[in-house]
């Protein structure tokens, strides 16, 4: 600041913007762990560029406009270990992500129906490769709901499958064809401090997401060979001997032009100059593309990601996203560089999707339009708050939420959730309505049989109607007005009736309590065996010699046993009865477990 003052003349107001792009500069190493300015590398500067796009910053224009002056005075004195080398790609008098939504949401946080369809038939009908590396970027994106920035990171051995076992470590087996059952998902890098993570996907999101990681591997496989070669091989552009000499076809096998004459005005434009018409050396035009400064940094840029210690995590060839110079520009197909590779941003994204003014979209090229006629407008950020109304409107828990979409802090759900009231209890509008108890019982058979109810009981009974339709109508019918679930099982008795007959202690041999398939019971009963063993401990050290002592612990003993014995069975897509010979809780003789008469 004190240089561009004394030096530059810069003005007050001036200086305060400046200051501002230093103070965002030094969030990004604050998050980073890093305090010094030679620790300043060209991903500082780009990260701060996209995170402002994606935000939808009015004065991004402005801002990395200083930001581009403050790296070219850090490269100047030679302030970093290695050159930043940043420079804005944005075009000044343009509004940058500003977003047109028919409910005047300035953040446009949500899209229509219009939109979502517009962009299905855009997805399975890509124009070109280019457009198709974009197209399935987004369909992880809408797949996972994860930022942007975190999507545009996955790595190439992102695909990741698992076998589901229970609590035994035994395979979980679909029942009907006996297979076993995978779960899979795909491995990013979390946004903040680039920790290493899976988002596990729905069964309806496997075959949609999986396709596009099959497809990004071939789309990208060129460019991936190309990054590879130039981080191993530094200031290399090409393997190609420097002395050999190329005539346009040969050049224009690396550098796609609509014409000769186009290339020549390119070359020209590098001073590269011919040894004869229609003749160069490839070393002249290596070395010509590495110091061009749009071009050179690009190439020399081989790390994609680090982590908080500036430690390489992704080099470019590592990543899922990648395309060649030119892949992006649909109307000028055949501007094509085959030598410089460049990672996917977040406003390669937001362009396609109409949220940057002035660059054609997938939906702009295709003629679709909102159900009025007007521009279909999406941004980047849409999906991930699309993804978590969806999830509140299922009935997830706000942890499940957080963890879903890997959020830290479970008090931003309720900036993502937009579901109404009316759409939340939608699929149980009419049984929370009722008020005829014959008729709620039936909703709440149907709702089971139909999957609109899901649960432990709905599980058990779809898992019985596979085998047997008619033990898992036996079981419904036992069980809905019956059956309530407990952290350790399920209890059968009719709280509708009767209180409990022995007093809450259900590892007293009570024969209403059942174990079920639910793995959380196994884990619940780990620590309660736990805790019950340490109890039972302090009461033999510091109970001895106490009027029914003995008797108390004879009692909590039984218990254990009993829980112990819970924790043994294994009940796969059913309930089992713990204890099938225990005392009979309904008779006219009931035992309590504190009593001994």
């Amino acid at each position: 600041m004190i240089y561009l003052k004394r030096s530059l003349g810069v003005k007050a107001r001036a200086i305060y913007a400046y200051l501002n792009e230093a103070k965002r500069l030094y969030n990004v190493m604050y998050f980073r762990n890093e305090t010094s300015p030679i620790s300043l590398l060209n991903y500082h500067f780009q990260y701060l560029h996209d995170y402002l796009a994606e935000i939808g910053y009015v004065q991004l224009y402005d801002a990395t406009t200083n930001l581009s002056k403050i790296s070219s005075i850090i490269d100047s004195f030679g302030i970093s270990v290695s050159e930043t080398a940043y420079k804005t790609s944005e075009k000044p008098k343009r509004q940058h992500l500003k977003v047109k939504h028919k409910d005047e949401e300035p953040e446009g946080k949500e899209f229509s129906r219009a939109a979502v369809e517009a962009y299905a038939i855009a997805t399975n009908n890509p124009i070109s490769e280019g457009e198709e590396i974009l197209l399935r970027t987004l369909d992880l994106l809408f797949a996972m709901g994860q930022r942007a920035n975190e999507v545009t990171h996955i790595p190439l051995d992102c695909w990741v499958e698992r076998v589901e076992k229970d609590a035994h470590g035994r395979i979980i087996r679909n029942p009907k064809s006996g297979e076993a059952i995978n779960t899979y998902g795909v491995r990013y890098y979390a946004e903040k401090k680039a920790q290493d993570r899976v988002h596990w996907f729905a069964d309806q999101d496997v075959s949609f997401a999986r396709r596009a990681v099959e497809r990004l591997k071939i789309l990208t496989e060129k460019a991936r060979v190309v990054a590879k070669f130039q981080r191993i091989n530094p200031e290399r552009m090409w393997n190609l001997d420097p002395n050999q000499e190329m005539y346009y076809p040969e050049i224009m096998e690396y550098l796609s032009f609509a014409s000769q004459d186009g290339l020549q005005k390119f070359l020209k434009k590098l001073r590269v100059t011919p040894l004869s018409p229609g003749k160069y050396r490839a070393g002249d035009i290596e070395h010509a593309m590495l110091k061009n400064k749009n071009f050179g940094t690009n190439i020399a840029s081989t790390v994609a990601l680090a982590d908080d210690s500036g430690k390489p995590v992704l080099y470019k060839e590592q990543l899922l996203g990648l395309a060649f110079d030119g892949d992006f520009r649909m109307k000028r197909k055949d501007n094509l560089l085959r030598v410089v590779v460049a990672k996917l941003t977040v406003v390669d994204l937001n362009c396609v999707l109409g949220a940057v003014h002035g660059y054609e979209s997938i939906f702009d090229r295709r003629g679709l339009t909102e159900a009025d006629g007007s521009r279909i407008v999406m941004t980047t950020h849409m999906p991930r708050h699309w993804r978590n109304t969806l999830y509140e409107i299922a009935g997830m828990s706000e942890a499940q939420q957080a963890l879903a979409l890997g959020r830290a802090d479970i008090s931003q759900n309720p900036h993502y959730q937009h579901a109404t009231i009316e759409e939340k209890n939608a699929s149980l509008h009419e049984f929370i309505n009722t008020r005829n108890p014959q008729k709620r019982l039936e909703l709440f058979k149907e709702g089971i049989r139909d999957g609109t109810i899901q649960g432990s009981v709905p599980n058990t009974y779809n898992k019985l109607r596979a085998r047997s339709p008619v033990e898992a109508e036996e079981f419904l019918e036992t069980h809905v007005m019956a059956a309530h679930v407990t952290p350790y099982g399920a209890c059968s008795h009719d709280f509708s009736k009767a209180p409990c007959p022995k007093h809450l202690q259900c590892f007293d041999s009570c024969s209403h309590l059942h174990r079920t398939e639910n793995p959380n019971e196994a884990m619940q009963l780990d620590e309660l065996i736990a805790m019950q063993g340490k109890n039972i401990d302090r009461m033999k050290q510091c109970g001895c010699g106490d009027a029914g002592a003995d008797t108390w612990i004879e009692i909590e003993e039984r218990k254990l046993k009993g829980m112990e014995a819970a924790r043994e069975i294994y009940a796969p897509g059913t309930s089992i009865q713990i204890f099938p010979e225990g005392k009979v809780v309904n008779g006219k003789r009931r035992r309590s477990a504190v009593r001994e008469d």
